[in-house]
């Protein structure tokens, strides 16, 4: 102890004094090392908790947004299965289950941590999978759940319609806890049933690496209700890192701290601050103590640091020479390393403008080492001027220190005299004073950069623009994730704003046309379990209520596995292609329907010759042989029998030629009310008397020029139709009213064009039509009536006549709700011919007659009926003959009745040649072929006079008699 410095023993008076000062100047310093330490321990514990606690958040950061994506994709699973059941509400419940576990297993293997999904019509589970170690929860009623929290969830759901959480409970095997999801399903009658799933904890915190941090960290779970159930719960009684997962009506927390607690985390770090600071305090005390103590040793420790420090100097230089030595290699580094990245240097003094511009700053722009002169103004002359005050005031704010980083972009002129893309980076140097002195950095020509993102843009803009007109756009589905990446293009086509909509599963099936939904599912399930992606085509509903045709396609991208893990594709707006294809579809109906007119047209045409012939001489020889002989008994009736079936065959080949647009017609114009009530007794006649026929004229109604004959087959062939609909009895009704046809009306009657119409109106009570009699209601002969009750050419005739007449038809019928027929003719512009005043007239004829028909019996009919009337006639098979006739001068000739259709030359040639040779000769032409055949022969001319075989004795009689009361008039 007498050999250890500053010991006490052996001292004299004399020394204590000596020793006094230095042992109170050194305990005099230990306190207040010992307070400094103190405090500045304090604060250091302080720093070293606050450092753990972060140390520890960013430990549980990562892992807890794993659990958190895991966690809602979980759930959102659940959305998908909901969208399945929504879709196949229309089906039957066995339907839904047939098809549930092939859904239900692609949702399955997607993820781990679901330990089932179920389907619970009305509430009550009816499918379950995996059904395996699940069969328990069949029947089991999600309303009447009496876990705690399921009942508040179940009622969450019902009144949002979002999915709802409830948990956690025991319910795998060794108590892991398992939430449970709810989502209800709304059918068109409200409430239809709910879908659920179970969420296993475990697997989630496996995915997230919670496992690994065991070793770390003191982890634990609760839920909103405060249950932990996971960890150990003492965690959250020691002030732990809390993070929070909310969401679908649950609060998820999780708790960590440093295993052993806080304490245990900082206490190593403490202990050894605490050692060396104990330890430092004593030497800092001891040293102090010998320094006091040490008064003589001065001078001494004086010339010793002296010798130090002149070593320490010479040593200083030598170390500044390796220094400046290691700062040219570094330089020459620096130089060839500039040269190998192609950037340029500069230095800039601040307080002179002396600027050192590299050799490679200056070749940048064209320029030899010696052409430009180091100063700032060269800079400032090069760069562009739209470019030089927004560079000078970020170097301003580098100086001024209102900004970290200097990188600035522009232009600098070439010595070409175009203008080149720089980026300049640069840091400041300052002195000690903290003044700015230099500014040093480099230059990196970005030209080339810049050039190729402007292309880039005009390709995206090009590409972007492409997809709008041609209503192309991108999607990439992540399978992981089920969200969507899509072009602008995809948010057009289904009519909402860019990005406001959601791109997800979930968000785009609730876009796809319920009727649709099925057949999207199941290509998705499709291409999910396969790889591969078909197209097709579907509807889908935008927010606004329209509906737009697209077409999908796509293919399917594979990990090393074979498993798809993503689906790119195009969706193609198809919309104005589908109602092309409608328009197409509509158009070739009625070109089917038109072709069909025009076969029956042109089979009636042909046959209506030949046909009219026979007629004509069955009904005249019918006529001859009641003029000519007293029949009695039988032989009467039967005359009258071959008498009426002539007549029923003559209007059967006109209601051909009627529907067919064929027939020959005489419009007039008409007031379609008067006709109407002429025609009445006759309609209620037709009906019988179980049915009642009521006509509401209308008021003021405008004229239509029509045949009077036509218009009667209209009105018969439909109140003909009323009466058949309505077996039983009932009431059909007419009704009358001008209408005028403008583009709001034609939008609910497409069929229509504009103009003035008198519109015709029948209803009846009957059993109505459905919408495929509807469709071919018009057609020639079809017919809903049995065998022998119909010949299917009543609404074809009215049909015919209706389009010969520039007008428009159409029906109006439910099953079981009765038919309206809608008959528009156009408004007539010239007045009503007042009818001719019946007269009784004799039949008896005295003029002579030159009949030119090449037929020999219906001449010799003709013959007949002529010269029984009283006429005299000359007859003459071929038009030479008839011309030979008129050359005879003594021969009178008072009439030509020639036929219009004969070989080598027809009627109206003769006919010009006859009046030629006889001038005022009348011509009368007959023909039994129809309108469209003789009318480029010149015969149906308004001031040329025709007649139309088949005809009657007072037929022809009337019409000579016609003609020659015209030349009377004339004479006159």
């Amino acid at each position: 102890m007498n050999d250890m410095p500053g010991s006490l023993q052996g001292v004299t008076p004399k020394n204590w004094r000596k020793k006094r000062m230095p042992i109170t100047i050194a305990f005099l310093a230990m306190l207040v090392l010992t307070a400094t330490f103190v405090l500045f321990l304090t604060y250091y514990a302080s720093d070293v908790r606050s450092d753990v606690r972060s140390h520890t958040e960013n430990l549980l950061e990562p892992h807890w947004h794993a659990f958190s994506r895991a966690w809602d994709r979980r759930v959102l699973l659940l959305e998908g299965l909901r969208a399945f059941a929504e879709s196949n509400l229309d089906g039957s419940t066995s339907e839904m289950g047939e098809k549930y576990p092939r859904f239900a297993a692609v949702l399955h293997r997607q993820v781990e941590g679901i330990r089932g999904f179920s389907v619970a019509p009305g509430g009550v589970v009816a499918f379950i999978y995996p059904f395996e170690g699940n069969e328990m929860l069949i029947g089991h009623n999600l309303l009447g759940d009496q876990r705690p929290g399921a009942g508040t969830a179940v009622a969450r759901t019902l009144a949002s319609g979002e999915i709802a959480l409830a948990g956690p409970y025991a319910q795998t095997i060794g108590g892991e806890p398992t939430f449970e999801a709810f989502g209800a399903i709304r059918g068109r009658d409200g409430f239809w049933g709910m879908v659920s799933s179970a969420i296993d904890v475990r697997p989630l915190l496996k995915i997230s690496g919670f496992d690994g941090l065991s070793q770390r960290l003191a982890l634990a779970f609760r839920s909103l209700d405060g249950t932990v159930f996971w960890g150990d719960p003492a965690v959250f009684q020691n002030d732990p890192v809390i993070r929070h997962l909310e969401g679908f009506g649950q609060t998820l927390e999780v708790g960590a701290l440093p295993v052993g607690g806080w304490r245990a985390a900082v206490l190593p770090q403490l202990t050894a601050v605490y050692t060396v600071g104990i330890l430092g305090i004593l030497a800092m005390t001891g040293a102090i103590f010998l320094f006091a103590s040490r008064h003589s040793g001065l001078a001494r420790t004086i010339r010793l640091r002296t010798a130090e420090l002149a070593l320490s100097d010479e040593r200083f230089q030598e170390s500044e020479k390796r220094a400046e030595k290691a700062l040219r290699v570094s330089e020459e580094q620096l130089r060839l390393a500039l040269l190998g990245t192609k950037d340029g240097l500069w230095d800039w003094d601040i307080k002179t403008d002396y600027v050192y511009f590299s050799p490679r700053w200056k070749s940048m722009l064209g320029y030899a080492e010696d052409e430009l002169e180091d100063h700032l103004d060269t800079w400032k002359s090069l760069v562009h001027p739209e470019d030089l005050a927004q560079t000078i005031a970020a170097t301003r704010d580098l100086a001024a220190q209102r900004t970290d980083e200097f990188a600035v972009e522009f232009r600098m002129k070439h010595k070409d005299g175009h203008y080149r893309n720089i980026l300049s980076r640069a840091f400041l140097v300052r002195n000690s004073q903290g003044e700015a002195v230099r500014l040093v950095g480099t230059h990196v020509d970005i030209t080339e950069r810049r050039r190729a993102e402007e292309a880039l843009k005009t390709s995206q803009a090009l590409l972007d623009k492409a997809q709008r007109l041609t209503h192309f756009g991108g999607w990439e589905m992540s399978l992981a994730e089920l969200t969507f990446n899509c072009s602008d293009e995809i948010f057009r086509i289904f009519g909402v704003p860019i990005r406001d909509f959601k791109p997800n599963l979930p968000e785009f099936f609730q876009m796809v046309h319920p009727e649709d939904k099925p057949m999207v599912l199941e290509h998705y399930r499709e291409s999910v379990e396969t790889g591969k992606f078909r197209s097709y085509e579907y509807r889908i509903v935008r927010p606004d209520g329209s509906i737009r045709w697209v077409h999908s396609t796509g293919e399917a991208d594979l990990n090393e596995q074979g498993v798809p893990v993503q689906i790119i594709g195009t969706l193609h707006d198809i919309t104005d292609r589908k109602q092309e294809q409608e328009e197409k579809e509509k158009l070739e109906t009625q070109l089917i329907q038109a072709q069909k007119m025009e076969s029956i047209g042109r089979l009636a045409g042909g046959v209506a010759h030949d046909f009219n012939n026979m007629l004509s001489v069955i009904l005249g020889s019918t006529e001859l042989i009641k003029a000519r002989a007293v029949l009695d008994g039988p032989a009467s009736g039967y005359l009258q029998e071959i008498t009426k079936a002539a007549n029923r065959s003559r209007d059967i080949t006109r209601q051909l030629l009627a529907f067919s647009r064929k027939q020959i017609i005489a419009p007039k114009t008409l007031r379609l009310n008067e006709h109407i009530h002429e025609t009445r007794k006759i309609l209620s006649r037709m009906i019988g008397e179980d049915l009642h026929l009521n006509f509401h004229p209308g008021k003021d109604l405008w004229t239509i020029k029509l045949d009077p004959f036509q218009l009667d087959q209209i009105l018969m062939n439909l109140i003909v139709n009323a009466r058949d609909a309505m077996p039983d009895g009932g009431t059909a009704t007419i009704k009358t009213a001008n209408v005028v046809i403008d583009t709001n009306y034609m939008e609910k009657h497409y069929f229509l064009t504009p103009g003035e119409y008198v519109v015709l109106e029948i209803t009846d009570e009957g059993a109505g039509m459905d919408k495929e009699t509807l469709r071919h209601m018009f057609e020639p002969f079809f017919t809903t009536k049995t065998l022998g009750q119909g010949t299917g050419l009543g609404l074809a005739t009215v049909y015919g006549i209706v389009k010969q007449n520039n007008g428009f038809i159409n029906a109006y019928s439910e099953p079981e709700e009765g038919t309206c027929f809608r008959v528009y003719f156009p408004r007539a512009n010239g007045k009503e011919i007042p009818p001719a005043q019946e007269e009784t007239q004799s039949l008896e004829g005295s003029e002579t007659v030159l009949l030119v028909e090449d037929s020999k019996p219906v001449r010799e009919l003709i013959a007949g009926i002529l010269e029984e009337i009283g006429f005299t006639v000359l007859a003459a098979e071929t038009p030479a003959e008839a011309l030979i006739l008129c050359e005879k001068e003594d021969i009178p000739i008072d009439i030509l009745v020639t036929d219009v259709i004969m070989p080598n030359m027809n009627g109206a040639e003769l006919g010009n040649k006859v009046a030629a040779m006889r001038p005022g000769i009348k011509i009368l032409f007959m023909s039994g072929y129809p309108e469209d055949f003789i009318a480029h022969r010149g015969v149906l001319k308004k001031e040329v006079h025709f007649i139309q075989k088949p005809f009657s004795m007072k037929d022809i009689a009337d019409k000579i008699r016609e003609i020659m009361r015209e030349e009377i008039q004339e004479s006159d």
